[in-house]
């Protein structure tokens, strides 16, 4: 502008020159990255087109054309779903709606036909554009042939290309990508610096990308190489991919599990490395379910082999216990007719014959009930009858019903019962039942001359024990829980008659009435089995002396 002095005279001009150097640099630069971009772009080996808003392809790269065959005026124009076939078509209109709203899209399956009729299968991936107003105006898109192995080793291409042709282009995919990706200089810090992640990686980490910038491998990776080298050890040679396992550290200090694939780029006289990591929690989890559902399986199978061994076992056992009473009854029964019809039979012979078809018929009469006994506690319909019983005349109907057996067998049978004890609230006829199951096994498993003791005292917190003690061969722990469960027939047991129902059928209906049963025992030291009943009966709703019942629930037995 011009200058005058105070008498308004002219005396020069006045003026304000800007440095554009700058400005003509990054227009140079912007340049030299679109020329790079557009290099990129062609020679990229991996598919690529873009298409407008209305799905018009408006540019493909030389790769797309090699691909499917068509030279790039017969495909400049035309719309993408003529590509497409048929069913590809149906998975897209699915997909578009979910990409319009995330502006993304990942590893999309679908087909591509060929200008000569063949049908290739592809994964897309793509970003959407949308103008100022929120609408979209273009898309690009990249497509790997999934018969490409090595995946991961294409896309680590792409970035490392990307990386040094194209910025712009290279934060585009990177930012679409669902695993966390850093870009670590370990030219001079062996513990790499980090100079870019994308927003997954701040996402799986809880930092932002600025924290990140500022920060090094060894900030968030857990199990790095401590030694001199670190990351170094990964220079050479350049390209090569390389798998790691390991675990990162969160910004709340929580560690999760990560596999990571790496890469070397020498650029210039830098090393990058390029590290894809994923978050393996979920497959860890998933690998620790099949391994928790294997073991499972295996020991459920283990227990259906034990289990199918055990009835086989009850079977034959059953079997051979169920036959022995019925022949003694069909033997003795047919001989009293034979006797009868030629007139040979006395009434001492008749008497003595009856005598043996009755306890064949008692023993066959308790094998039965022992088994719908259980059958009913399994299925939880066993009902209880509890009345007020005395103790010292419970114990002393139990032995009764013993004292024969074990006065044939020559042992020694010692009672003992407290005064005074109180009456306690139970079905009379289930611990006769527990009583002679008990006594029976001394006796069977104590030899002869052997002793055996019955002892009824008050015990801890007003419970009421009742203990047998024989002086038999014992068992050993693993004999005790054999014998304990279903149709369990201890090697002590080899020899002796037995479906192996008594002892869990005694522990069953102990518990029913909420008592204790505890067995000791040691190999030839005999064995003691004491029965532990509540004094007041059953917490909760019990029957009085009126006989009322309870049903008992269903257990797993």
């Amino acid at each position: 502008m011009p200058l005058l002095n105070k008498d308004g005279e002219f005396s020069g001009y006045r003026g304000v020159s800007s440095n554009i150097t700058e400005q003509k640099l990054a227009e140079t630069q912007q340049q030299i990255n679109e020329h790079r971009y557009r290099r990129l772009y062609n020679d990229t080996p991996v598919m690529m087109h873009s298409l407008d808003r209305n799905g018009t392809i408006c540019d493909v790269n030389d790769h797309w054309l090699k691909t499917l065959g068509y030279e790039r005026g017969e495909v400049i124009g035309r719309r993408a779903r003529e590509f497409h076939t048929e069913s590809s078509r149906e998975r897209l209109l699915q997909v578009l709606p979910q990409f319009f709203e995330d502006g993304y899209c990942k590893d999309i399956p679908y087909q591509l036909r060929k200008k000569n009729g063949q049908v290739i299968d592809v994964l897309i991936s793509a970003n959407g554009f949308k103008d100022s107003a929120g609408n979209f105006i273009r898309s690009d898109a990249t497509m790997i042939d999934v018969t490409i192995q090595k995946r991961y080793d294409t896309l680590s291409e792409i970035h490392e290309t990307l990386l040094k042709e194209s910025e712009r282009k290279y934060r585009a995919i990177i930012k679409s990508a669902a695993d966390a990706i850093f870009v670590v200089d370990i030219t001079n810090d062996p513990y790499g610096r980090l100079i870019d992640v994308n927003q997954t990686a701040c996402e799986s980490l809880g930092y932002s990308k600025d924290e990140l910038l500022t920060m090094t491998v060894a900030d968030i990776e857990v199990k790095l190489d401590t030694s001199k080298e670190g990351l170094r050890n990964y220079k050479s040679p350049p390209g090569e991919v390389t798998t790691l396992y390991g675990a990162q550290r969160r910004k709340d200090g929580s560690e999760f599990p990560v596999s990571v694939r790496t890469r070397a780029i020498k650029y210039d006289d830098h090393y990058i490395l390029v590290a894809v990591a994923r978050d393996e929690t979920e497959n860890l989890s998933y690998q620790e379910a099949l391994e928790e559902a294997k073991t499972r399986a295996e020991s459920a199978l283990a227990e259906a082999e034990q289990a199918s061994r055990a009835k086989s076992d009850f079977l034959a056992n059953m079997s051979h216990e169920l036959r022995t009473p019925l022949n003694a009854i069909n033997g003795f029964s047919e001989t009293l007719e034979i006797l009868n019809q030629k007139g040979m039979l006395s009434t001492e012979k008749a008497s003595e014959y009856l005598d043996y078809i009755k306890g064949s018929s008692k023993h066959l009469l308790g094998l039965i009930n022992d088994l719908l006994d259980y059958l009913a506690i399994e299925a939880g319909k066993l009902e209880l009858n509890r009345v007020l019983t005395n103790v010292d005349e419970l114990v002393e109907e139990s032995v009764l019903m013993l004292a024969k057996r074990i006065d044939d067998n020559n042992q020694t049978l010692n009672v003992s019962v407290e005064t005074d004890l109180p009456d306690i609230m139970v079905d009379q006829l289930r611990i006769k039942q527990v009583l002679v199951n008990l006594l029976t096994n001394a006796s069977k498993f104590t030899p002869e001359g052997g002793s055996i003791a019955v002892r009824a005292a008050m015990g801890s917190h007003a419970n009421l024990n009742i203990t047998t003690k024989d002086s038999g061969q014992g068992m050993d722990e693993e004999e005790i829980q054999i014998a304990l469960e279903r149709f369990g027939r201890a090697n002590s047991s080899a020899g002796h008659e037995g479906t192996g129902l008594g002892l869990p059928l005694s522990r069953e209906l102990i518990l029913a009435h909420d008592g204790q049963m505890n067995i000791e025992s040691r190999p030839g030291l005999g064995t003691t089995v004491t029965v532990s009943l509540p004094v007041n009966g059953r917490s909760g709703s019990a029957t009085d002396s009126s006989g009322e019942s309870d049903s008992i629930p269903n257990r797993d037995i």
